[in-house]
């Protein structure tokens, strides 16, 4: 369980903070490509924003 949590606070949290947040409209961006190029205008889903919010 340890690896797990440390996979979680090393690499997926601090992903979400540091690269999905939407400072100029609030919230997350609702996606990334498969290039890591931020697709700002996409789609912002209560569901993901829920998720992400209890996450942290």
């Amino acid at each position: 369980m340890n690896r797990f949590r440390e996979i979680l606070e090393n690499n997926i949290l601090p992903f979400w903070s540091e690269k999905m947040v939407d400072l100029e409209f609030g919230g997350f961006y609702g996606k990334m490509d498969g290039h890591n190029h931020l697709v700002p205008y996409a789609s912002k889903g209560a569901v993901m924003h829920a998720r992400i919010l209890w996450t942290f």
